[in-house]
C-alpha cells in the first residue's frame, strides 16, 4: 500500500468550471493521469462524465473513478470599489455577470474584517484604520452555482487642515499660512473662502494667498485641502479683523517765528488709539528733523521753509496707518516806514517801506 488511501470521492453535482483532484493527496507523487488525456493533479470540469483518475509513485500504481454532473455554470464575479480616504465609507458595486437564463441571488462579502460583513449586492464598509486589505466577494445564481474574487484595495489617510494668520487689520494684506499636515502622501490641492462676501476676490487656491479686508467684523474662514488621492479635510475658523486707524492731522501756525501746532484728527471705528509717532522734516536734514510721541505735536521751525509732516497711528489691537502732509513756514512781513518832518495841521507824506521776502504784502494797516 505505497499509495496510502486516497480517493476522488463519490458523486458531485458540480459547476462547469470547478475543478476536481484526489483529497488529501499524499507527497511525492510521479505521474497523473486522467481519463479525458490531462496529466495535471486537478481537472477542470466542462461536461458531465465518469472522470477516472491514474496515479504512480515509487512504481506503485492505484486509480479511482468519479461520476460528475453539471448543475450549472459559475458566474463571472467582479465588482468595484470607490472611495479610499479613512473614516469615509467605501463604495463596494457588484458588477457580476450571471449565465444566460440565471440569476444572482446571494452575495457574501468578507472585507477583511474577520467573517462575513455583508450579505448586500452594493454594500458599504467602513475601515477603522488606514492600510491594505484584501476583499472577497462570493457570488451565487439560482442553480446553487458560485464564484469568488478577491482584491486588494488601500485606505488612504486623510488631510488634517490648519492654518494661521498674521496682521489681522482692516484695510491691510493678511497673509494666510497653510499648515496642514498628512501622515502619508502629500497635499495637493487648497481652496480658500475668507467669509467676505462682499469683495470681489473672497477665493483663493493657492497654498498661502493674501487678502484685504475693507471693513472690521468677525469672518469665518474656511480652508479645503486635498491629498494626492483625493482624499479632504475642512477647516472653518471664526477670525476678527481689527479696525485700521483712519489717520489725518491739522497744522496751524506757518508764519517764521510763531510755534506750529500739529493735531491728531485720526478716527478709529474701534478700540483705542495706543501709539502716535511724529516725524517732522525740512532742510537742511538732519538739522531740520523732529520726532515726537505725542497725540498732539508743538514745535517752534526755524526757517521759512517746505515742511514736511507724517502721522503714524497705532491701534490697542496693533493696526496701524500713517498719513503725510506737506506745507510752507512763511516769513513775515517788516514793517517799516518813514517821513518828513512838517508843521503843526500841515498834511505830510508817509513812505511805506516794509518789506518780506520771497512773497508779497498784501495789506496795510496804519
Amino acid at each position: 500500500d505505497c499509495l496510502l488511501s486516497r480517493g476522488l470521492g463519490d458523486v458531485y453535482k458540480r459547476q462547469r468550471g470547478n475543478s476536481i483532484g484526489i483529497i488529501n493527496p499524499v507527497s511525492g507523487i510521479n505521474t497523473y493521469q486522467w481519463s479525458n488525456g490531462v496529466t495535471s493533479p486537478r481537472l477542470i470540469l466542462d461536461s458531465a462524465s465518469i472522470y477516472r483518475l491514474d496515479v504512480s509513485k515509487d512504481g506503485c500504481f492505484v486509480h479511482d473513478s468519479i461520476q460528475v454532473n453539471i448543475k450549472g455554470e459559475a458566474p463571472i464575479v467582479n465588482f468595484l470599489a470607490t472611495n479610499f480616504c479613512f473614516e469615509d465609507s467605501v463604495n463596494f458595486t457588484d458588477i457580476s455577470i450571471p449565465p444566460s437564463g440565471d440569476t444572482l441571488v446571494s452575495w457574501n462579502w468578507n472585507f477583511d474584517q474577520g467573517a462575513i460583513n455583508s450579505t448586500l449586492s452594493n454594500p458599504k464598509f467602513e475601515y477603522n484604520s488606514v492600510g491594505i486589505y484584501e476583499v472577497e466577494l462570493l457570488v451565487s445564481t439560482n442553480r446553487g452555482c458560485f464564484d469568488t474574487i478577491q482584491k486588494a484595495i488601500e485606505i488612504f489617510p486623510n488631510p488634517e487642515a490648519q492654518f494661521e494668520i498674521f496682521n489681522k487689520c482692516a484695510k491691510k494684506p493678511i497673509d494666510f499660512i497653510d499648515r496642514s499636515t498628512i501622515s502619508n502622501g502629500s497635499i495637493v490641492g487648497y481652496r480658500w473662502n475668507f467669509g467676505d462676501s462682499s469683495n470681489t476676490t473672497n477665493t483663493s487656491v493657492l497654498k498661502d494667498p493674501s487678502h484685504t479686508y475693507d471693513t472690521l467684523g468677525n469672518y469665518t474662514i474656511a480652508l479645503i485641502v486635498e491629498s494626492m488621492k483625493g482624499c479632504v479635510d475642512t477647516l472653518n475658523q471664526n477670525k476678527l479683523i481689527n479696525p485700521t486707524p483712519n489717520v489725518s492731522f491739522e497744522y496751524d501756525g506757518t508764519c517764521l517765528g510763531d510755534s506750529t501746532s500739529l493735531i491728531d484728527k485720526s478716527v478709529l471705528a474701534s478700540g483705542k488709539k495706543s501709539t502716535f509717532i511724529w516725524g517732522v522734516n525740512w532742510l537742511p536734514i538732519p538739522s531740520g528733523n523732529r520726532i515726537s510721541l505725542d497725540s498732539n505735536f508743538k514745535l517752534l521751525i526755524p526757517i521759512a521753509s517746505e515742511v514736511t509732516a507724517v502721522l503714524r497711528v497705532i491701534s490697542d489691537s496693533l493696526c496701524q496707518s500713517e498719513y503725510r502732509d506737506t506745507f510752507n513756514i512763511h516769513p513775515k512781513p517788516i514793517a517799516d516806514f518813514s517821513f518828513v518832518e512838517n508843521c503843526l495841521n500841515a498834511p505830510f507824506d508817509i513812505l511805506n517801506q516794509s518789506s518780506i521776502v520771497n512773497d508779497s504784502i498784501i495789506n496795510y494797516q496804519y
